[in-house]
């Protein structure tokens, strides 16, 4: 394994911004005996998916693996194109869904999403390198909005948030 990779693991362990432009591994060694609780945690009745639509494949494999150790099922779309096909068959619990993409306008998949009736309930996590002061209106319709370069323990928090959320209900 090259030196920047080794330097890049470390820096993610201790919980610093990642650059989905740079090569990161999140596997942080041979997995470690972990101390069973009395009481195991609710289950779900079904296992939790969402839908992330990101055009970086950098940014989309490392908010795959997050979303994963959260146990959720991960459907990826590289394009707003994409991720329409998907979401006219498949209906994600979330959508983390880029702003800024080729071949479309994250923001326009947004406001679809919001105002078809099938799919108007989903959350929609806005991942953006935008200034907040830039965002449009619409963000508003956004569950939340998630600045690039983002710290993958933010991520993490959100999805667990999200998740205990969700099994409540």
């Amino acid at each position: 394994m090259s030196q920047p990779r080794m330097r890049r693991r470390r820096e993610l362990e201790r919980g610093q911004a990642a650059r989905a432009a740079e090569p990161i591994v999140l596997d942080t060694g041979p997995p470690r005996k972990v101390r069973e609780s009395r009481e195991a945690p609710p289950m779900p009745d079904r296992q939790l998916s969402v839908l992330v639509v990101e055009d970086d494949r950098d940014t989309r494999e490392l908010t795959e693996e997050v979303f994963r150790a959260q146990g959720f099922e991960v459907l990826l779309a590289d394009s707003v194109s994409s991720a329409s096909k998907i979401l006219e068959t498949f209906k994600p619990a979330m959508v983390l869904l880029d702003i800024a993409m080729p071949g479309g306008d994250g923001m326009g998949l947004l406001r679809h999403i919001k105002r078809n009736a099938s799919t108007a309930s989903i959350p929609v996590l806005l991942v953006t390198g935008m200034p907040r002061e830039s965002l449009p209106d619409d963000a508003s319709l956004a569950l939340s909005v998630l600045r690039k370069p983002f710290d993958v323990s933010k991520l993490a928090q959100l999805v667990r948030g999200f998740s205990e959320k969700m099994m409540a209900r």
